[in-house]
């Protein structure tokens, strides 16, 4: 699989509050993204019309979705090829997700008190994909744009709410 596992997701992006388990739908579709799908709440609920996900329905017909369910949707998203572009770069760049993500949270770490949620920060990094020499095997740099060090500056005098 191209996406992250739920416990991948979880443990790449510590401090992002993903709820418990079982989800809402709005949740599930936000790990789901993190976890490197293209994925809204309208797409859960043609997996749901579909039979690929069974989340059991609550008061007002609401959905809540287990880790098995998310697990099963992000399946079906897979074989779908609905991903967010971040993990269509790492596929292109033959560069396994996994690694972009935890790439990405690295670049990210130094501002996790400045940055309140942020889930795709390619206009603020640049990425940079390194050959290893070894056929097929890839690593992946972020580094902090002139936009992205503009941005950080004016958190840090005050922007930061």
């Amino acid at each position: 699989m191209i996406g992250l596992s739920g416990n991948e997701v979880r443990k790449i992006y510590p401090y992002v509050d993903f709820g418990e388990y079982p989800l809402t739908t709005e949740q599930a579709s936000f790990e789901l993204c993190m976890r490197g799908y293209h994925c809204e709440s309208s797409t859960l609920s043609y997996i749901v019309k579909k039979g690929h996900a069974s989340p059991k329905a609550g008061h007002g017909g609401n959905l809540f979705w287990s880790e098995s369910d998310v697990d099963a949707a992000a399946k079906e998203l897979e074989r779908m090829e609905k991903f967010r572009d971040s993990a269509t770069i790492a596929k292109t760049f033959g560069v396994p997700y996994v690694d972009f993500a935890r790439e990405q949270q690295k670049a990210l770490d130094p501002f996790r008190g400045l940055l309140i949620k942020l889930s795709e920060p390619l206009d603020l990094f640049d990425v940079i994909f390194h050959a290893t020499g070894t056929p097929g095997v890839r690593r992946v740099e972020y580094r902090l744009t002139q936009a992205g060090k503009r941005f950080i500056d004016s958190q840090r005098e005050g922007g930061a709410q």
